[in-house]
């Protein structure tokens, strides 16, 4: 398992990471204390998720990579409880 998130973490950084990467999410809808964040709606150093991953594929296109997180308020915080890739 430690294996492949390494393996991941190469494809959810950008190409040039700053020393200081910002991470930013925009808000979306929410139900309760749960809500559902595609990879479109997160910004890494000013790039969406989905621009990231996609600059380090070997023949994906637009529109074959979904990723979404899911979110739940735990206490105060938000934690990422669940990742769904779906490839395809």
């Amino acid at each position: 398992m430690g294996d492949m998130i390494k393996r991941l973490r190469i494809s959810f950084t950008p190409k040039k990471p700053s020393k200081d990467p910002q991470v930013k999410v925009a808000q979306v809808s929410r139900t309760g204390g749960k809500a559902v964040v595609p990879s479109d709606k997160i910004t890494v150093d000013g790039q969406t998720l989905d621009a990231i991953i996609l600059s380090h594929s070997t023949g994906l296109k637009p529109g074959q990579v979904n990723v979404k997180f899911d979110a739940t308020k735990i206490g105060g915080p938000w934690y990422v409880t669940n990742m769904d890739l779906a490839i395809g």
